[in-house]
């Protein structure tokens, strides 16, 4: 890729090929760039550029026609070197910071923050929620449901609310779940939710055979909701039907399908956001030949929040490889340092 670099007639023409792509979909000939203002090279020239950009790997043919698409290595280059960002509308971040502003509680802001990366970019959007670990309990309290399960409703520091179902294996009547509630907010409550987990694991055993025999419901609510807490990270996720239009080929579909199952898996693509958190600024990630492997024809483009100089998830838009870039790293930077500036209030 150094040779490209160092020639700025190449990056020049490789630029405006790839933006003519971008825009229109379609494979781009010498002609059409040759008609370019400012470029000053014959359709044969450009030829030779394009054919030396094709043994680097940036470009390919995708049939016998002269015309040339970007591949994703092309894409990558484009997007880390010569990508111009356009800045949001005034009207687009008021709306913005409009919309985050009426939000309270950290689980509704990045609702809304999803439901707007979504609905700006026309595509699908995702924001991974804040880790576990820096979660610190509020409230606790537990609800009978039927056929012996219980919900406990955990409330947290930033005002998020999480529900657990778990069984039981009996039934607790409500002065039973009463007492578990005061139980753990007597003695969990301040922690984090792995914190609590590691003291009812330490505890619990010592402290049922301390209780009474009225209160040993109690000290088995305890243990079936430190079985359900988890500290992996979950994410809210937005817009999946934009990835749907009318463009869609039924040669696509596949891929989509491979897309739409890994966000319900969720574990392989929570490890590659995890990725995004550790690293500063906007990260884009161009189809499956990209640094972290990504999806092949999809690109995600993600950014981290952070409050106080700790990142605590991060946020992004997932699309087609051939995406407005300029647009949609903007979007994603803008809306991931909105997010912290909400969280920090």
């Amino acid at each position: 890729m150094g040779e490209i670099k160092s020639d700025e007639r190449a990056l020049v023409l490789f630029k405006g090929l790839v933006e003519h792509y971008l825009q229109d979909g379609q494979p781009v000939g010498s002609k059409t760039l040759a008609n370019e203002a400012g470029f000053g090279l014959s359709p044969a020239t450009i030829r030779n550029i394009m054919g030396d950009l094709e043994r680097l790997g940036l470009l390919r043919s995708p049939h016998t026609s002269a015309g040339r698409i970007p591949t994703d290595a092309g894409l990558k280059l484009f997007v880390d070197s010569l990508l111009t960002v356009k800045p949001l509308t005034g009207g687009q971040l008021n709306q913005m910071q409009t919309e985050l502003a009426l939000r309270s509680g950290t689980d509704d802001l990045l609702a809304s923050a999803s439901s707007l990366l979504a609905d700006v970019s026309h595509l699908a959007s995702l924001v991974v929620l804040p880790r576990a670990e820096s979660k610190t309990l509020e409230h606790i309290e537990f609800l009978r449901l039927s056929d012996q399960r219980v919900m406990a409703v955990l409330v947290t520091r930033n005002g998020g609310v999480s529900n657990r179902v778990f069984h039981c294996g009996q039934d607790y009547d409500a002065e039973d779940l009463r007492r578990a509630g005061k139980f753990l907010a007597e003695h969990c409550l301040g922690k984090t939710l792995p914190e609590m987990k590691e003291w009812l694991a330490q505890h619990l055993q010592e402290l049922g055979q301390q209780v009474e025999h009225s209160l040993r419901g109690v000290t088995d609510l305890a243990v079936g909701l430190s079985e359900q807490v988890s500290d992996e990270d979950d994410f809210v996720l937005k817009g999946e039907s934009n990835l749907l239009t009318e463009q869609t080929r039924p040669a696509d579909m596949e891929h989509l399908r491979d897309l739409f199952a890994a966000f319900d898996e969720r574990r392989s693509m929570l490890q590659l956001l995890d990725r995004c958190t550790r690293a500063q600024g906007v990260q884009v990630f161009i189809g499956a030949s990209s640094e972290y492997g990504f999806y092949e024809d999809y690109s995600l483009v993600a950014a981290p929040y952070e409050v106080d100089g700790e990142v605590l998830g991060m946020l992004g838009v997932v699309g087609p490889t051939r995406m407005a870039y300029d647009r949609v790293v903007s979007l994603v930077d803008v809306t991931a340092r909105l997010v912290g500036a909400a969280m920090n209030k």
